[in-house]
């Protein structure tokens, strides 16, 4: 009698993951997927990803096999091989259809840009996972569509975490005018109502200061600047091909290190550079072989790390 339920119990899987297939090539939820963001602009966020999730030891993302074999590895799941545990992130797992939900939840465990395990058990989170802030805010407004009550949803609040994210990054993604709110897919009036409806006061709400405040009232882990040059300064910032709003003034990134406690020197001016036909004006200076490829221009400014000051 055991047998037979064993075997009805595996066919029962094995139609899951029919069923589920269909479903598998959009199994992977990517960075701003859907988005008006550059192909530039989504690999500098994934290079983001990676060198955040480094320092902890771990490559954030899903499971190369979810990515490379979304059929196979789902086949597999039904068939209860063998296999190491799958690494999903909480969009794919939250996104996926129940039927994908039912298998992906066998054998996996939720990533985390701390690298700390999470696991899925009972639709309960064993654990708190750290997420991006992209990956965070777009849960959270999927969730709010289908339940607008911010109360409804206190369990993901409390139970999950912004990763850290280097200054420099949050206001070349996230500090912009009200027209590059859809280079996100979004729009301004439902990211300021959501920073409007957390709780906490941090001032009039802007269309350059939205994305911060939500990110400042929500459970986070900081707003930093990376020591690489210990405690001289750091001089290099994003190149303009990957800055979301290239028209931004430097009083509005100013005001935002201001307020996040980041020392700072100097200010944003064009300067007379010398070229093979004659002399130009620069706004920015390019940096030979920079730490990181994607802050690779100087632009009169440096910045402390804050336990520098």
């Amino acid at each position: 009698m055991t047998n037979t339920i064993a075997r009805w119990s595996t066919a029962a899987l094995l139609s899951v993951a029919i069923g589920a297939s269909a479903q598998a090539n959009d199994l992977v939820k990517k960075p701003f997927a859907g988005s008006a963001m550059t192909p530039e602009q989504i690999h500098a966020w994934e290079y983001y990803l990676a060198d955040e999730s480094a320092q902890f030891g771990c490559q954030y993302g899903d499971d190369p096999r979810l990515q490379e074999d979304p059929r196979g590895t789902l086949q597999a799941l039904a068939s209860d091989e063998e296999m190491e545990p799958l690494k999903v992130t909480l969009r794919t797992f939250l996104f996926a259809s129940d039927n994908v939900q039912t298998l992906l939840a066998r054998n996996m465990f939720i990533a985390s840009m701390e690298c700390n395990q999470v696991y899925h058990f009972d639709g309960e989170m064993i654990g708190h996972p750290v997420l991006p802030y992209e990956e965070y805010l777009e849960i959270l407004l999927h969730k709010l569509e289908a339940q607008p009550s911010l109360s409804s949803h206190l369990d993901f609040v409390r139970g999950t975490k912004i990763a850290a994210i280097d200054a420099r990054w949050f206001w070349a993604f996230y500090l912009m005018d009200r027209n590059h709110y859809r280079m996100h897919g979004h729009d301004y009036d439902t990211i300021a109502g959501l920073a409007a409806s957390l709780p906490g006061d941090l001032g009039n709400i802007t269309p350059t200061n939205s994305h911060w405040q939500i990110f400042s009232k929500l459970f986070n882990q900081g707003i930093y600047v990376a020591a690489t040059r210990e405690c001289q300064g750091e001089g290099a910032e994003p190149g303009e091909e990957i800055v979301v709003d290239s028209n931004l003034p430097w009083e509005t990134v100013a005001d935002f290190y201001s307020s996040e406690s980041i020392r700072h020197r100097g200010q944003w001016r064009n300067v007379v550079e010398r070229q093979e036909q004659g002399f130009t004006l620069a706004a920015a200076t390019l940096i030979d072989e920079p730490i990181n490829p994607y802050f690779n221009v100087h632009r009169r400014v440096t910045i402390y790390p804050k336990e520098c000051n």
